[in-house]
């Protein structure tokens, strides 16, 4: 077999190990509850060196966030877990070449993908295994992929979140046994951090809420909050939620920082957005100004590990009447998709179609599985992994090791088999987080932000209509609702995208304008 170059060097917050013809970098537990890291994960993955089939009942039985690259005598494997916090690329032409950086790829003659840019422009991620450019790849989320001594490529999903009608369950009380899957992923999560001081990015929502009742009842005292942004009824909630549970907590207010607190062109924001994005992601920019000041003022220890609240609402069926109806039909769901995933760029008819061809490929609209959890699973895949959960490497970035709390996956088991009807609008999800979990701290508050079907029926046509009102009054809007303060951060970005693009630019959002820097930058390469 030729000679293939393997390029692992991004050790930030987690190292890879080497050995035996493995790479692997991450976490993970086996059947039993053991948990691996380092060493001991690298010598768990070597028992499926045989051969693929190996590989894939072990990845089968391993619940963690992790990715390895295994070199054999024939074929090359690659592995990211559906979470794909772990990115890895590759490239077939004219030699195999696998990174953890798709930069160090990048040849000067390779081409742009001209569809995946324009899904990007609309999406904020390229989807399936594209990248910005023709020639790199990347390993999908939840899947092996196989490159063949004659650089033939095989991929193998491991992760689905699919269902079918025969899987859902069938609890007699929904509610508590959504509670037990809570507490056996907490003390899982327990073991995983150890003696590490907790660090909490904690809104006024419930997914982080949970985590941070959830450490308080195994006596993690040293939890250390945080909160940024401008000051809102939300912040208010978070500072609440902390104190009343005794822990530490950190209010980054961006109305008071500089204008100047970060360059757009300084060495350190460079380097992050092209670690973040990768040719394949919207690098998130709201937490990278909060980290810098935690940093800088030496307010989180070197031995902490980070516990964002990504993406409990989502399985807990947020999308469920928000996005589609329960009654998903097959055929409408790539018109949802299209509809309710693709909205950064104002809509083209030709590009549309494009999208629709792609989507289509990517999808198994066999009536065998549930339309909606189609819909969940190309979300979970595309949005949740290379976007929501993306934006948690800015941890990482600086140095820090992250838990996924939500994406346990026997707590995402449990979620991809409970019925439509135990999940349209969160109602038993909520109603476990407050019933089970909040009350008992005291956390359960009167004004919580949690929208009914009323407040989410009444968003939809906000939505529906803002689009149709004068640009001065959509833009009063927007500020009014920046709550992160976007419209400080971004403006530079702003003044330096081309005014021919610049013009077009929806005014629903701050995306649109981080997306478009981003491919600026791409373009002038």
């Amino acid at each position: 077999m030729e000679t293939r170059r393997i390029l692992l060097d991004l050790d930030k917050g987690f190292i890879w190990k080497t050995g035996n013809n493995l790479a692997v970098k991450g976490y993970a537990f086996t059947p039993e509850g053991k948990f691996l890291r380092e060493e001991a994960l690298l010598r768990h993955l070597l028992k499926g060196a045989n051969g693929e089939k190996e590989f894939v009942q072990l990845l089968k039985e391993l619940n963690g966030v992790f990715s390895f690259v295994y070199e054999g005598i024939r074929e090359t494997l690659l592995y990211t877990d559906k979470s794909r916090f772990f990115p890895l690329f590759f490239r077939l032409v004219p030699g195999v070449a696998i990174s953890d950086d798709p930069e160090k790829l990048l040849a000067p003659q390779d081409h742009l993908n001209d569809h995946a840019f324009e899904e990007f422009r609309y999406t904020g991620y390229t989807t399936g295994s594209d990248t910005l450019f023709q020639e790199i790849l990347q390993v999908p989320p939840g899947e092996l992929v196989t490159i063949g001594p004659d650089r033939d490529m095989v991929r193998t999903r491991i992760f689905s979140y699919q269902v079918r009608a025969c899987e859902l369950r069938h609890d007699h009380d929904p509610v508590a046994a959504m509670a037990v899957f809570i507490e056996k992923a907490a003390e899982r999560l327990v073991l995983s951090i150890g003696e590490a001081t907790p660090v909490l990015p904690l809104s006024g929502g419930y997914d982080s809420r949970l985590i941070a009742c959830l450490l308080k009842a195994r006596g993690y005292s040293n939890t250390i909050c945080f909160t940024y942004g401008r000051r809102t009824k939300e912040t208010e909630i978070s500072r609440k939620v902390a104190g009343h549970l005794g822990f530490k907590w950190y209010f980054v207010d961006y109305e008071t920082l500089p204008g100047d607190w970060f360059s757009l062109h300084d060495e350190v924001f460079k380097k992050y957005y092209h670690y973040a994005a990768g040719f394949t992601s919207m690098f998130y920019l709201l937490e990278f100004p909060a980290m810098l000041y935690l940093m800088q003022q030496g307010l989180i220890p070197d031995s902490s590990v980070f516990l964002p609240g990504h993406s409990g609402d989502l399985l807990g069926g947020s999308q469920f009447t928000k996005a589609f109806p329960v009654q998903l039909s097959h055929k409408n769901v790539i018109r949802h998709l299209l509809r309710e995933k693709f909205i950064n760029f104002p809509y083209n008819r030709k590009s549309f179609g494009v999208f629709h061809g792609r989507v289509r490929n990517q999808l198994d609209l066999n009536n065998r599985f549930l339309a909606y959890s189609i819909f969940e699973d190309w979300d979970i895949r595309e949005k949740i992994a290379k976007l929501i959960i993306n934006s948690s490497r800015v941890f990482t970035y600086f140095g820090y090791e992250v838990r996924l709390f939500y994406w346990d996956d026997e707590l995402v088991e449990f979620f991809r088999r409970l019925p439509p009807a135990a999940k349209n609008f969160k109602k038993m999800y909520n109603r476990c987080l407050e019933e089970y979990f909040f009350s008992g701290h005291g956390v359960k508050f009167s004004d919580d932000l949690m929208l009914g079907p009323y407040e989410i029926r009444l968003q939809r046509l906000k939505n529906f209509i803002k689009p149709l009102l004068p640009g001065f009054i959509r833009r009063h809007y927007i500020l009014k609702n920046d709550w992160g303060c976007y419209d400080k951060f971004t403006s530079g970005m702003l003044a330096e995208i081309n005014p021919a693009v610049r013009k077009r630019l929806p005014c629903r959002g701050f995306n649109s304008v981080i997306i478009n820097w981003y491919l600026q930058k791409i373009l002038m390469r």
